[in-house]
């Protein structure tokens, strides 16, 4: 569970720098529980990828996520 956390904040934190989420606060809250939906594979619902960096993070991530299941 640390290992996810830690993953997310730093997800959260490249989010967070780079931007390019729609619907979202200028606060680091909005980023990491973003993250969490995307490793989670979870879904998006209103806060979803814009830019093609985030796109790119955001594939990254959901590959990551996956690996992190199959691994488990």
């Amino acid at each position: 569970m640390l290992f996810f956390v830690i993953l997310n904040l730093i997800f959260g934190g490249i989010y967070y720098l780079i931007g390019g989420l729609a619907n979202v606060g200028a606060g680091f809250a909005d980023h990491f529980f973003f993250s969490i939906h995307t490793l989670a594979t979870v879904g998006y619902g209103h806060v979803f990828p814009q830019s093609v960096l985030a796109n790119t993070v955001a594939a990254l991530e959901i590959i990551l996520g996956l690996f992190f299941v199959v691994t488990q």
